[in-house]
């Protein structure tokens, strides 16, 4: 599982060579690379799915839970019926599998959605520290910057 860290993507062609090499899943942990690109894609594309959380700490808070993105139908509705408790009807109270309550309040989900619009001034803020931290830090031999 690459986690992707304040804003840096892990090095993806390594990892995806060398999980085909020995043919591994690969699930990545995007949180803190939400809005990143690497090599033209978004983090949390290249493996079988993307995991975002939205917890209080994060660039985008719902105050808790979070997203996965995937490009695999089956896996997509698979999760969407655990989130869902489940049930296979949604008027009925039939449980085809144990299944968990896990969708956000609707307060929650618009909280979200509104940030969401608000994403690419979140990047550019985080930017702006970035650079002033790198110029007065970097100056003072206090931290250390990846290139």
């Amino acid at each position: 599982m690459p986690v992707h860290v304040l804003g840096n993507m892990c090095d993806m062609d390594r990892l995806m060579a060398l999980a085909k090499q020995y043919n591994l899943t690969v699930i990545e942990d995007s949180t803190e690379a939400l809005g990143s690109y690497y090599k033209g894609k978004h983090a949390g594309s290249f493996g079988l799915m993307g995991t975002f959380s939205y917890n209080g700490n994060k660039i985008i808070t719902t105050g808790g839970g979070g997203m996965i993105v995937t490009d695999d139908e089956a896996l997509a509705r698979k999760a969407k019926h655990l989130t869902t408790q489940a049930k296979s009807d949604p008027f009925e109270y039939v449980h085809d599998e144990i299944g968990y309550n896990y969708r956000l309040v609707n307060v929650a989900a618009a909280m979200g959605v509104a940030q969401m619009e608000q994403l690419p001034g979140f990047i550019k803020r985080k930017q702006e520290v970035m650079v002033f931290y790198k110029k007065n830090c970097w100056a003072l031999g206090i931290l250390n910057f990846r290139k």
